[in-house]
C-alpha cells in the first residue's frame, strides 16, 4: 500500500536509507550519520511544505520517497530536494508519480533535484517521460 509517512514511520525509514547507502554508497569516502539521516527523515515527515511516502508490504515499510522543501539558492520561489527513494520491493514508480504531481501541483516550488548514485536506465527513461530532464554531476572527494 503506497501511503503518507507517518511519524511512527520514521526508523524504518532511516533504516532504509542507510541500507540504500550502504548498496549505492557515491560517497564511500564520507561516513553516513545516523541522527543526521533521521533528523532529516523527521523534516520530511514533519514539515507541512515537504514529501514523504512509504511503500508498505504486509504491514512493513519497504519503500520509502521523501523530499525536502528550501530555498532555491539564487533564484525566487524555492527548490525541492530528494532525500531518498529506495524500494526493496516494487512500487517506486508509483512513489515517484505521486510525487510528481506533488511537486506540480505546487507553484512556489520551481525545480527539483534528484540524485541516483547508480544507473537506472528504466527510472532516468520514466522520470524524463514525467517532464525531467538529466544533468551531469561530478563528486570530488578529499
Amino acid at each position: 500500500m503506497i501511503r503518507k509517512a507517518k511519524p511512527s514511520d520514521v526508523n524504518a525509514i532511516v533504516k532504509l536509507t542507510l541500507e540504500h547507502i550502504e548498496k549505492n554508497d557515491p560517497y564511500p569516502f564520507c561516513r553516513a550519520d545516523k541522527d543526521r539521516i533521521k533528523g532529516s527523515i523527521k523534516v520530511a515527515v514533519s514539515g507541512p511544505g515537504n514529501f514523504a511516502w512509504v511503500n508498505e508490504v504486509d504491514g512493513v515499510v519497504e519503500g520509502a520517497l521523501c523530499a525536502a522543501t528550501h530555498d532555491f539558492a539564487f533564484y525566487q520561489r524555492k527548490q525541492v530536494s530528494v532525500l531518498v527513494f529506495y524500494n526493496r520491493k516494487p512500487g517506486g514508480a508509483i512513489l515517484m508519480k505521486k510525487f510528481v504531481k506533488w511537486f506540480i501541483g505546487r507553484p512556489a516550488i520551481r525545480a527539483c533535484t534528484i540524485i541516483m548514485e547508480t544507473a537506472n536506465p528504466r527510472l532516468d527513461k520514466h522520470l524524463m517521460k514525467l517532464g525531467f530532464k538529466p544533468m551531469t554531476m561530478y563528486v570530488g572527494e578529499r
